[in-house]
């Protein structure tokens, strides 16, 4: 019968956890294979060595060895969070010198195969069979700029399928004691067989060694995308289908309930020899939130879960949106950060949006409905935020979706940055086209403004903090204390309402950090959003904008922020100016801009270079020459009209010939000369106005529009 040679090491700490894999590897084992086991032991109690002796089957022999460890502890460095034990993988082809090879595993396992094909894997011409560690690519630096070294890859020691022969061969033990002694170590013993071995591995798969970590502050990509595994309907199936699973770090199943598989990993500590001993659990989420993993769907059944709060509360106010809210809804109950709940306030709607939110509340009971009368996106959202219970508050509008990941990396930067806000960027999707684009939405992140640090706060940028971002919520996150803390809300007004909310809180956040990608789809040209109506409130951004202003006021620190402030609002105002769309709406904000915009911006003082969009600034200037709005259109439309009376009159009397000039411009036909006349109508008129004649001038010449 062919025989399985492993090898654990163990000293008191780690022996529940050893104990326990051992006993998932014999559950799972193949009646046609012998298991030699080999326990290394240093300074391992003896209830401990009975416990592992129990073990013992026909065809499964538990082979206890004493090694003294008092060699390894000249070997021992400060500040590192590995046993000395670790260094014993060291000496494993001195201490089998009649073995070829052996398989070597960490105690914090559990094993869910019967390890015969990793075991049979060839590795005649390498050292080991070993698999990748994506968190030791980078953390706690670069692996290759930290030890010197061009490798293309960093493996985790936790599972090496080791070629015994040939690591005698070629000296290796002796290596690694020089490179530990002599060498830049971080993680114990892997640093140095990373080094020594020289790439003369064979990578094998992460389900030969699933490193739970690998993906704690990863989104699902990097199992599918990096590891090339099969994509699991969800995360915990990766953890499943692995062969192996690691809980490498601190963060033990023996001692948190939110571990990934710490429910599985409990299930083999009951039926083990290890049954009766006491272990104390407490929620991982409480003690370290930085470190909470993303897969919770084992706990659903379990007591223990109930007292954990979401890590996220998504806020989605919702009026007469049932052309959209399947969509959103959808994108955001398929996140891979599953811990989440979704507060969905209904804003009064009568097109079937209430019962359609019902439904998802009773399919999901992650998503809470709550009702109101209609007051607008801003109260909904504060009722949303009273409402939530979550440690960080996501907005979304109705018509907006997030893609895929979204959540996870946006919380998962927020917990590693300790952020009261994260900032991220969008995508604009077009309701008329359907078109997806990177520029619609570019005011989400203004990147060159940006300061030359990971975590910032005002006082670091204090004369872009508003140009930073526009006024969004969503596309962001914040810390719900924060909110709470300093009462941020939303303005109870038909639009502009976001605005107040995110620039006091860019003021008042401490620490605010950046996801520098395209997490959520924004839609553009929606004809039944609010911001399809600012005809009928043309100054509410600028009322808006003066709240903001006297409050910055009041609190004392305008002056600090003015510069950033004033840019924003010169920006707004022509933003506004041209996306109305009829006249009356032009001409109550060219009048505000008359009377009322001088004395905000003192334009007498702030000149020129003072403003960041120069082009703003000239139009402003531009329009402030003007006597009256509605003068001027009507004298652009007047000639206009002339030039196509101009051109009928000509026609009629055959002065213009088919394919003759006109007015010194190219060959048209009579015909087509009329047709784009018509056509210049509003466009023109709109560039005469921002731009002036010669730019109106080379739009038609530009476009054959003479």
């Amino acid at each position: 019968m062919n025989t399985i040679n492993l090898v654990f090491i163990t000293d008191n700490g780690f022996a529940l956890l050893t104990g326990v894999a051992i006993y998932s590897l014999k559950k799972n084992s193949n009646p046609d294979y012998n298991y030699k086991i080999n326990i290394i032991c240093s300074n391992v109690d003896e209830d401990h060595i009975k416990r592992f002796e129990e073990l013992k089957s026909d065809n499964f022999v538990i082979n206890i060895m004493t090694v003294d460890g008092a060699r390894y502890e000249a070997l021992k460095k400060e500040n590192l969070h590995v046993s000395t034990t670790a260094l014993f993988k060291f000496d494993l082809a001195n201490l089998f010198p009649h073995d070829d090879k052996i398989l070597y595993i960490d105690g914090d396992v559990l094993i869910q195969s019967d390890l015969v094909s990793l075991y049979n894997t060839d590795i005649e011409n390498v050292y080991a069979g070993v698999t990748v560690d994506y968190g030791g690519l980078k953390y706690p630096s670069d692996f290759q700029k930290r030890l010197k070294i061009k490798h293309k890859y960093y493996f985790n020691s936790g599972m090496m399928l080791l070629n015994l022969s040939k690591i005698r061969k070629d000296g290796i033990p002796e290596k690694l004691v020089k490179y530990r002694i002599e060498g830049i170590n971080f993680y114990m013993d892997q640093d140095a067989l990373n080094v020594v071995f020289k790439e003369k591995v064979k990578y094998l798969s992460l389900n030969d060694n699933f490193v739970i970590t690998c993906w704690r502050n990863q989104d699902e990509s990097i199992l599918t995308d990096f590891f090339g595994l099969p994509k699991q309907e969800k995360m915990i199936d990766y953890l499943n289908s692995a062969n192996i699973v690691h809980y490498a770090s601190a963060d033990k199943p023996s001692k948190y309930y939110d571990v990934p598989h710490a429910s599985r990993w409990y299930s083999y500590y009951v039926e083990s020899p290890y049954k009766d001993y006491p272990i104390s659990r407490s929620f991982l989420k409480k003690q370290n939130p930085s470190h909470v993993y993303f897969t919770r769907e084992e706990l659903e059944n379990e007591d223990t879960n109930k007292t954990d709060t979401p890590s996220i509360s998504v806020i989605i106010p919702c009026y007469n949106s049932m052309r959209y809210i399947t969509r959103t809804m959808s994108s955001v109950l398929s996140q891979s950060l599953k811990n989440i709940e979704i507060i969905c306030v209904d804003d009064g709607s009568d097109d079937g949006t209430y019962e359609n939110l019902l439904g998802f509340a009773e399919a999901d009971p992650r998503v809470v409905v709550v009702r109101q009368n209609n007051q607008f996106a801003g109260v909904a959202r504060n009722t949303g935020i009273k409402r939530a219970k979550g440690d960080y508050l996501v907005f979304l509008d109705s018509d907006d979706q997030l893609r895929e990941g979204a959540l996870m990396k946006l919380y998962t930067k927020a917990l590693n940055a300790e952020a009261d806000i994260v900032l991220s960027k969008a995508f604009s999707l077009d309701d008329k086209t359907k078109k997806v684009s990177v520029d619609g939405a570019g005011f989400c992140l203004n990147e060159k403004y940006l300061p030359k640090k990971d975590v910032f706060c005002a006082d670091d940028i204090p004369e872009h903090i508003f140009n930073l971002t526009g006024g969004n919520p969503w596309a962001k996150i914040f810390k719900r204390s924060f909110v709470e803390k300093y009462e941020l809300d939303f303005l109870p007004i038909r639009r502009s309402e976001d605005f107040y909310f995110v620039m006091r809180a860019l003021v008042y956040a401490k620490r605010i950090a950046v996801v520098k990608e395209r997490l959520v789809y924004y839609r553009i040209n929606n004809s039944s959003s609010l911001e399809s109506t600012k005809d009928q409130t043309p100054l509410i951004f600028w009322e808006a904008s003066m709240m903001l202003m006297d409050y910055l006021k009041k609190q004392g620190i305008y002056e600090k922020y003015e510069k950033s402030f004033l840019n924003n609002i010169l920006d707004k105002v022509v933003i506004n100016f041209k996306h109305v769309n009829n006249i009356s709406s032009l001409e109550v904000i060219y009048d505000m801009i008359k009377n009322e915009a001088d004395a905000i911006f003192d334009f007498s003082t702030h000149k020129g270079e003072y403003w960041y969009n120069r082009a703003n600034y000239d139009f402003i200037k531009y329009l402030r020459s003007i006597d009256g709005i509605v003068k001027y259109f009507n004298d652009i439309i007047e000639e206009n009209r002339k030039l196509k009376l101009q051109i009928k009159e000509l026609k009629s009397r055959n002065f213009l010939k088919e394919g003759e000039v006109f007015a010194g411009k190219p060959k048209l036909t009579i015909g087509q000369k009329i047709k784009l006349a018509k056509k210049r109508g509003f466009k023109y008129v709109m560039i005469r106005l921002f731009r002036g004649r010669k730019a109106g001038d080379a739009y038609l010449d530009k476009n054959n529009l003479w």
